[in-house]
């Protein structure tokens, strides 16, 4: 009788055993697919030996990886490519070598739409996007340029300022952006602050670029001039005496005159003219220091050259007129006036900048005989007429600003003519020089908060 021991079962079951491998070619007797798993049987009873490759599985891994992230790339591509204002490719998306810019062209875009919802009257949703993409991409001047003309337009002429000085540390400015930002500041009367910025735009030029380095110089010394440093400015011409600029001498002539020595000034034009700008600078700044000087004889020069230099332009015959009141000569002035709206008369520009500069003189006679001279000659059209009426209210005349108005805000209506609420403004201003009462000089403070003055 065979013992416990000695009985075998009639079907024994043993369970597949797991190997791992290196590669299919370490288990040749094994039947492979996809280079990945491999199948046999051995020993007896069989049994069955699973093989994995660690090669295959490692292969397989990274291809799946690799293909799921190109589709996963191609489909955000795919969908970002939607927006019209998208700067992300796809090969931006898939190459990380392209990572760091992603960034700066999702800015780029949310700029571009800024911009384009601005145009089409959205300005909250602009300004929202061009913050977004500024934040993104700051150094687009671009985007910066259309914010800080946003801001201004809305009176926030401050924090427009700062938009675009905020700028100035992310490479050099375009000519467009630096002439902006110095002109805002100045308009600002922020003379300090001028001096402050040349210096940090001169810092951003090459070498090279001569011409925006006189800009800059040119900005500094009228900065300076407006603050009256004129120690300074004496130096700046002391710096540059081997290599003048015509900017640095016409301040410093200037500063002679507002210092009581215009003669020192015109000794040295005469001694070195080409130190002072072309002919025609030169002889209007010769012509202001004749005057201060009491120097008819120079000043008569002066224009004489500057209308031989510029005969077919009005600028240097209302110098002319304007100088000769200035120097006592009123008859010859009353006969170049006649004589400048029977040359000019027809071109519009040439008298509204007449009207201008007759506001300027403080004799209001003056601007009275060229209104009755451009009324004789058909030259006071409704542009015109605006400056003198201006000019009248300058002067006291409240009687005949009124009267001269009536005309005029009759003309614009009748014309359609755009005058971007000047009619209105002087109206109401007139109703508070007339009967200043609470009612009208509230109206008056209305108008202007929602007529803002920009440069």
């Amino acid at each position: 009788m065979r013992s416990h021991a000695d009985r075998q079962p009639i079907i024994q079951f043993k369970l597949p055993r797991l190997q791992l491998v290196w590669r299919p070619w370490s288990a040749p007797e094994a039947k492979w697919r996809l280079r990945l798993i491999g199948i046999c049987y051995k020993e007896t009873p069989r049994r069955l030996f699973v093989f994995l490759s660690v090669r295959g599985l490692l292969l397989w891994s990274s291809g799946t990886a690799l293909a799921a992230y190109l589709v996963g790339t191609a489909a955000l591509a795919w969908i970002w490519g939607q927006n019209p204002y998208n700067h992300i490719t796809y090969a931006d998306l898939a190459l990380p070598t392209r990572w760091r810019e992603l960034r700066s062209k999702r800015g780029q875009g949310q700029i571009d739409e800024g911009i384009h919802e601005l145009r089409s009257g959205n300005f909250s949703a602009g300004v929202m996007l061009l913050n977004h993409g500024l934040g993104e991409h700051p150094s687009d001047f671009r985007g910066r340029l259309v914010l800080s003309q946003v801001f201004i337009n809305l009176g926030y002429l401050h924090r427009g300022q700062q938009v675009l000085e905020d700028g100035l540390g992310l490479g050099p400015p375009p000519k467009v952006y630096r002439e902006s930002l110095l002109r805002l500041t100045n308009y600002l009367e922020d003379y300090e602050r001028v001096l402050e910025l040349t210096d940090r735009i001169e810092k951003t030029l090459p070498a090279t670029d001569g011409a925006t380095r006189r800009w800059v110089l040119t900005q500094r010394v009228a900065a300076l001039e407006k603050l009256h440093r004129y120690d300074e400015i004496e130096k700046l011409r002391n710096a540059q005496i081997d290599s003048p600029s015509f900017a640095v001498e016409a301040a410093w002539a200037r500063v002679q005159a507002a210092r009581g020595r215009p003669e020192e000034a015109l000794r040295e034009i005469a001694r070195d003219p080409g130190r002072f700008g072309v002919t025609a600078d030169r002889c209007q700044l010769q012509l202001a220091l004749a005057i201060a000087a009491h120097d008819p004889v120079t000043a008569r020069a002066a224009i004489q050259a500057w209308i031989k230099e510029e005969p077919t332009k009005p600028e240097p015959r209302l110098a002319e007129i304007v100088a000769l009141i200035q120097l006592g000569d009123a008859t010859d002035a009353r006969d170049r006036l006649q004589r400048f709206f029977l040359n000019f008369g027809s071109e519009k520009a040439a008298v509204v900048f007449a009207f201008r500069k007759f506001s300027e003189l403080p004799d209001v006679r003056w601007l009275q005989a060229a209104h009755q001279e451009a009324v004789e000659s058909g030259a006071m059209g409704v542009e015109a007429r605006i400056p003198y009426v201006q000019g009248l209210l300058m002067a006291g005349k409240v009687a005949e600003a009124r009267a001269e108005f009536d005309l005029v805000a009759s003309l614009i209506e009748k014309a359609k003519v755009k005058d971007f609420g000047w009619a209105e403004g002087t109206r109401l201003l007139l109703d508070v020089i007339t009967n200043d009462s609470p009612s009208n000089r509230s109206q008056l403070i209305d108008f202007f908060r929602g007529h803002r003055l920009t440069p």
